[in-house]
């Protein structure tokens, strides 16, 4: 159930009656793999999801929400001798009090801040980390991304032509993947990337082994204290038929630079292409640093300067959408694995199709171009990368949809698509079920994860 509708504005002397509303929130899912290419991979997974949550409004001018959820996911691998395992994650949702008076508003507490007007790519989404741990962001909800909630306080002026919002997040969150456990981790998906990490486990020793994996997750953020934190800014004007939004943020590139020890790098790339006479040269000089715990590497969070624009506008039975963005400094990675800091421009354009209650569309093209190039080239992008995707759903049978979702890299050759069925038969109750393909080269973000071909089956309760 969504959030309560903002409070009127009233005065001091008007009493307004408490109200509560709860929410409860189940999904279960079941996917099966559809082709078993060996590697440890997972061919069947048992996901739940539990959302509990209350939103109340203690009086006029104030209310209250808390979110929390449970995350449990099991899983299988194509060997004979795994047993299955599976693992639970307790987390805090949305969390926050907001204050209202006339054009006012004021948030505090665990919040989720959306910039940007597209659904599949927005580069202007920049406020809050995403928790990638069960894959990459679909068109259609193919895998589940959700937008992790961090502390912040928020201040928002509405007036009637136009709208601020100033926002300071006081901490650094990262992004939420998985490193080695799950299909959706990319040493698990690139057998030879997973191979290499594999081959340093054995020559580094226990206390040295368990320091590779942070090589991965690259901890050291920045300290949690308010000189570090981030400051956004969104300025948003009423058009005639239109919206438009510019917004800049003072914060952190989520992506890490991870220096590498040139040695580890290079054994890596030989071990990622097998081969044998460097990782034979390389080994005497890579082995005892590993195996002494000595630092092959160093990772940093940098700062980055965000600014971006958004524009909607409405038509009969088509909502028209645009972003653009521009960082001076953000990180990438080259085909050697080293991070390079180089300015980017980011773009989207799309539209919202809705002629009827049967049918309806979303079609998206997003694009990516860092204004430097290495030689070895950009690792899983090409120089200019364009990507599209799209979303058509059908509803023309009481309590039935059908949806057909793709995503397409048009600069790289890789594609995604994501037939499903859904059937609502009581009000708060939905079983669908659907395909996820993914296709690609292997140097491709699609490609990486083209052994992820499976059928799902998810069931939703929502009160």
């Amino acid at each position: 159930m969504s959030d309560l509708p903002p409070p009127p504005a009233v005065s001091d002397t008007v009493e307004y009656p408490a109200e509560t509303r709860a929410f409860v929130r189940f999904m279960a899912g079941l996917e099966a793999d559809l082709a078993h290419e060996g590697g440890g991979e997972d061919v069947g997974l048992l996901r739940s999801r539990f959302d509990l949550g209350t939103t109340t409004r203690l009086s006029a001018d104030l209310t209250l929400k808390l979110e929390g959820r449970l995350r449990t996911v099991g899983r299988t691998q194509n060997t004979d001798l795994d047993p299955g395992r599976a693992e639970a994650t307790a987390e805090l949702g949305e969390a926050w009090v907001s204050w209202s008076r006339r054009a006012h508003r004021l948030d505090a507490g665990h919040l989720v801040g959306r910039w940007g007007v597209m659904d599949v790519q927005s580069p202007n989404e920049v406020l809050n980390p995403i928790d990638f741990r069960d894959g990459p962001a679909l068109p259609g909800g193919a895998t589940e991304v959700p937008v992790v909630p961090v502390p912040m306080l928020r201040w928002i002026y509405s007036g009637e032509a136009a709208h601020l919002e100033v926002s300071w997040l006081p901490f650094f969150v990262p992004h939420r993947a998985g490193v080695s456990d799950g299909d959706w981790a990319a040493i698990r998906l690139d057998p030879a990337l997973a191979g290499s990490l594999s081959l340093l486990d054995l020559l580094a020793s226990p206390s040295a082994s368990e320091t590779l994996q942070p090589l991965l997750l690259a901890p050291n953020p920045p300290e949690a204290w308010p000189s570090n934190g981030s400051l956004g800014a969104r300025l948003g004007f009423a058009l005639p038929g239109a919206d438009l939004h510019v917004q800049a943020l003072w914060g952190y590139d989520r992506l890490p630079v991870v220096r590498v020890d040139p040695a580890l790098s290079a054994f890596l790339e030989a071990a990622r292409v097998n081969d044998t006479g460097a990782l034979l040269r390389l080994y005497p000089e890579v082995q005892p640093r590993l195996a002494t715990g000595a630092p092959l590497y160093e990772s940093e969070y940098r700062r980055l300067l965000h600014v971006g624009a958004d524009l909607a506008v409405a038509l009969e039975t088509v909502t028209l959408k645009a972003e653009v963005a521009a960082t001076p400094d953000r990180t990438l990675y080259d085909r050697r694995f080293q991070a390079v800091r180089t300015p980017t421009f980011s773009w989207a354009a799309g539209l919202d199709w809705l002629p009827d209650d049967v049918w309806s569309g979303t079609l998206e093209v997003f694009g990516l171009s860092p204004f430097e190039s290495p030689r070895s080239g950009w690792l899983l992008m090409s120089r200019h990368l364009v990507q599209a995707a799209g979303v058509l759903q059908w509803a023309g049978v009481d309590d039935v949809r059908l949806t057909l979702a793709a995503q397409v890299g048009v600069t790289d050759a890789s594609w995604a698509l994501a037939p499903s069925a859904e059937w609502t038969p009581a009000e708060g109750h939905a079983l669908s079920a659907g395909v996820l393909v993914l296709e690609g080269p292997a140097d491709t973000l699609f490609g990486l994860y083209d052994r992820n071909d499976a059928a799902q089956l998810r069931y939703t309760l929502s009160l």
